[in-house]
């Protein structure tokens, strides 16, 4: 079950670990066999992004498979309707950063479980957006 020491997994690891051809494939690898140990979590909102950006870049069996080996390994956390409201409320704060609702929700539900380490490529948007339970993400690796 999810706990302050979970770490949650953004949509963009995923993708690197599944796609071969991905310029961070290697240091994808390189994350789960470090992190191997811990609490890994994923947002439900992570799994429809993956399936849809490795349809587009690989076809559908690699999609379907990726979200399959996914749900098999790790701990999903499901939305909740808060979460969702949430998101919106800092989609709204951060206008001019254009957000998407997947990363908003990546936010939202961290900040609901009170975890603050979030494992992402993506050092811009989860830089912006402070948890309202304080501080800073960590984002890895």
């Amino acid at each position: 079950m999810a706990s302050q020491n979970s770490l949650l997994i953004d949509t963009n690891i995923l993708v690197a670990a599944a796609y071969p051809k991905d310029v961070n494939h290697q240091q994808a690898a390189i994350f789960f066999e470090v992190y191997i140990d811990r609490d890994l979590v994923v947002p439900s909102p992570v799994l429809s992004e993956l399936f849809y950006v490795l349809l587009v870049r690989e076809g559908y069996p690699t999609a379907l498979g990726a979200v399959a080996h996914t749900i098999r390994t790790f701990e999903i956390v499901s939305s909740q309707h808060s979460d969702y409201i949430r998101a919106i409320q800092i989609m709204r704060q951060h206008l001019d950063a254009r957000l998407d609702l997947t990363d908003a929700m990546v936010v939202a539900i961290a900040e609901r479980l009170k975890i603050a380490e979030i494992a992402t490529f993506d050092r811009r948007d989860f830089s912006i957006v402070q948890p309202k339970h304080g501080g800073s993400f960590t984002r890895l690796p």
